[in-house]
C-alpha cells in the first residue's frame, strides 16, 4: 500500500481558509478589548467584555470537548461514518490545549465580572449558597478546570499521536490502543464533561439545581461539533478531495447521526423543562420563569423551531441526508443554533429584567472561532484527510482509501 496519494492531501484552500481565519481571530479580538473601554450606553465595557469572552470561549472550546467525545465514540463503536471524520475530529480535539490556555485571563482577570459567587458576601447572604461555598470558590475551581484540561488534552494527544504512528507503520496494535483507552476515557469524558458544565455555565446562576445539566450540555457541545464536522467534509467533499471516495452513503450515515444527537438533544431539554415544572421549586422554576418572559421566549421558541422541529423534519429525508449540499445546510443551521443555546444559557442570568444583547456577544464567537479554526486547519494540514490504514465496512457504492489510489494509477 503506498502511503499516500497527494489526491487525499489536504486541499490548498484550507491554507487560505488558515490565513483567514487568523484574520477574523485577530479582528475579532482587537474589537472585543476596544469594547471593554466602551461606556455601558454602547453596550460596552469591562464586564461586558469577559462575559462575551466567557460566551465565545464555551462555545467554541464545546466544540473542541465535543468533537474529542465523538471521536472516543467512534473508536469503540466503529463504523464507516468515523473514517471520513476522523481526521476532523482529531484536529479538533487537538484544540483542546490551546483552549484552556486561552481561559487563563478570564481566570486570572475576569471571574469576579462573571460569577457572583467569587464575592464571599454574596455567598453568606443566603442559607443555599453558604452551604456550597466549600465547592464554589475561587482556588478550587480553578484547580479543578486545570483538571479538567489536562484530562482532556492527554486523551486528545494520545488519541491523535497513535493514529499518526498507524499510518506510519500500519501496525494495528495502535488502533486497538485507541479502542482500549477509548473505554475509560469516556467515563472519564462524562464526569469531567458533567462537572466543567456545572463549574463554567450552571454555577452562573449559583443556586440553581438540575440533575440534567450535565448530559444535556453535553449533548449540546456534541451536536454542534458533530454539525461542523459535516460542514467540513461536505466542503472537502464537493470542492474535490474526497469526492472519489466519500459517498452519498457516507452522508447518510452521518445524517442519521445528526439526526439522532438532535433528538435525544430535545429529549434532555424537555425532560429537565418536564422535571422542573412538575417538581415547582422557587429555587429551580425561576430559572424557566426568566427566559419565558422579557422576550427571552422567543429566544426559546426559536431554539424549539430552528434547533429541532425544522432540522427533525428535514432529516427524515433520505434523499436530504445523502446530498452533501443539503445536509450541510441543516447542520450550518445546528451549529449555530447551539450558539443561540450558549446566550439562552448565559445572558439571561446577568440580565433578568428582559431580553438583552450586546453586539460584543455577536463579535465574541467570530474572534475564538477564527483562532480555533486557524488552529483546526493547521493541524488537519500536516496530514491525509483520510486514515491510511483502517478500512471500515464498506457501502456498496464505497470505495475504500486503497482502490482510489490503485484507480488513479
Amino acid at each position: 500500500m503506498r502511503m499516500v496519494d497527494t489526491e487525499y492531501s489536504a486541499p490548498r484552500e484550507l491554507l487560505r481558509t488558515q490565513t483567514l481565519a487568523l484574520i477574523v481571530g485577530i479582528v475579532g479580538l482587537v474589537l472585543l478589548l476596544l469594547g471593554a473601554f466602551l461606556p455601558e450606553e454602547l453596550l460596552g465595557g469591562t464586564e461586558q467584555f469577559w462575559r462575551s469572552y466567557l460566551m465565545g470561549w464555551t462555545y467554541w472550546t464545546g466544540v473542541a470537548l465535543g468533537s474529542l467525545g465523538v471521536l472516543m465514540i467512534q473508536h469503540l463503536s466503529g463504523g464507516v461514518w468515523g473514517a471520513t471524520l476522523r481526521r476532523f475530529l482529531e484536529a479538533a480535539a487537538l484544540t483542546i490545549p490551546v483552549m484552556g490556555v486561552l481561559f487563563v485571563p478570564l481566570a486570572l482577570l475576569g471571574l469576579p465580572y462573571v460569577y457572583e459567587w467569587t464575592d464571599p458576601a454574596f455567598m453568606r447572604e443566603s442559607e443555599i449558597l453558604s452551604q456550597k461555598t466549600g465547592y464554589l470558590n475561587t482556588p478550587f475551581f480553578l484547580i479543578r478546570m486545570l483538571a479538567y484540561f489536562v484530562i482532556w488534552s492527554v486523551l486528545a494527544v494520545l488519541l491523535h499521536r497513535w493514529s499518526s504512528r498507524l499510518d506510519r507503520t500500519g501496525d494495528y496494535d495502535y488502533a486497538s490502543r485507541q479502542a482500549r483507552l477509548s473505554g475509560p476515557g469516556m467515563v472519564l469524558y462524562a464526569i469531567t464533561m458533567t462537572l466543567f458544565t456545572v463549574d463554567v455555565l450552571l454555577s452562573l446562576d449559583a443556586e440553581f439545581f438540575s440533575t440534567m445539566w450535565g448530559p444535556l450540555v453535553t449533548l449540546s457541545m456534541i451536536l454542534a461539533a458533530f454539525a461542523l464536522m459535516i460542514v467540513i467534509l461536505s466542503f472537502l467533499t464537493v470542492r474535490g478531495p474526497l469526492s472519489q471516495v466519500v459517498s452519498g452513503e457516507h452522508f447518510l450515515d452521518v445524517g442519521k447521526l445528526l439526526l439522532a444527537f438532535t433528538i435525544v438533544w430535545t429529549y434532555l431539554s424537555f425532560s429537565q423543562f418536564l422535571i422542573i415544572y412538575s417538581g415547582n421549586l422557587p429555587t429551580e422554576a425561576q430559572w424557566y420563569v426568566t427566559r419565558l418572559q422579557g422576550g427571552w421566549e422567543w429566544v426559546g421558541l426559536a431554539l424549539l423551531v430552528f434547533q429541532f422541529i425544522l432540522p427533525f423534519l428535514l432529516l427524515l429525508s433520505r434523499g436530504l441526508k445523502r446530498d452533501p449540499r443539503m445536509l450541510v445546510r441543516v447542520a450550518l443551521l445546528a451549529f449555530l443554533m447551539q450558539y443561540v443555546n450558549i446566550i439562552w444559557l448565559t445572558v439571561p442570568n446577568w440580565h433578568r429584567d428582559g431580553f438583552y444583547l450586546s453586539w460584543m456577544d455577536l463579535v465574541a464567537p467570530i474572534a475564538f472561532g477564527g483562532i480555533f479554526l486557524m488552529l483546526f486547519t493547521a493541524i488537519l494540514r500536516a496530514r491525509p484527510l483520510l486514515p491510511l490504514h483502517v478500512v471500515p465496512r464498506r457501502h456498496p457504492r464505497a470505495r475504500t482509501y486503497t482502490e482510489a489510489q490503485h484507480a488513479g494509477q
